[in-house]
């Protein structure tokens, strides 16, 4: 997994845990509910690193979507 992308899913698991406490329920069971927040959590995080990496790029007038987008998956280290 890219590390950027490994990083946010465990800071994503942190702020979960933190609100939770565990993944497992009292029964033994795992919290889905846990499991949503994490996820709803991990997503949120990856759209707030995306904004922040577009906000802190200068990019000139003439530039295309598509170029904007390549940037976004250079940050993240995926892509084609």
């Amino acid at each position: 997994m890219n590390e950027r992308i490994k990083e946010l899913a465990e800071q994503a698991w942190d702020d979960t845990k933190e609100k939770f406490g565990s993944f497992v329920d009292d029964g033994g069971e795992v919290d889905f509910t846990f499991l949503h927040e994490w996820t709803e959590k991990f997503a949120e995080l990856i759209v707030k690193e995306c904004a922040w990496t577009i906000r802190m790029t200068e990019f000139g007038d003439n530039m295309t979507q598509e170029q904007i987008a390549r940037h976004i998956e250079d940050h993240f280290r995926v892509g084609k």
